[in-house]
């Protein structure tokens, strides 16, 4: 994936349309359709102002890593800059990368699985 796929699947995500997206970011039209249809990239400033506008972070919109840096639950608890790290190292992973990490967590935790962990916490 590229900028241009990111931006264009955060916007249809949103339900918003180019026209709608350059005027909350106070832009033109044509920026946004190029930037979709291109492998243009906005400057830093117009990158921050859309990384902000979808609740997101420059590497999510410059597909450096799948972590968009939101939490969807708001009723999920804050995590630490650390564990956001965690999460990004861990997205850029392939499957086999993700199922090493988690039987080695699933170790540390002492064999319990998370289906067990979720009984203890509740």
């Amino acid at each position: 994936m590229n900028f241009a796929l990111r931006l264009k699947e955060l916007r249809e995500k949103k339900g918003i349309s180019q026209a709608q997206l350059a005027a909350a970011l106070s832009i033109g039209i044509g920026s946004i359709g190029m930037w979709e249809s291109t492998d243009r990239i906005p400057n830093s400033s117009k990158l921050i102002k859309i990384a902000e506008f979808f609740d997101t972070n420059c590497d999510y919109l410059l597909c450096r890593t799948n972590y968009s840096g939101t939490i969807s639950n708001s009723a999920a608890p804050a995590i630490s800059a650390e564990e956001r790290e965690i999460l990004a190292l861990y997205s850029n992973l392939d499957h086999m990368g993700k199922k090493y990490v988690r039987q080695t967590l699933e170790i540390l935790n002492g064999g319990a699985t998370s289906v067990d962990l979720k009984k203890k916490n509740s």
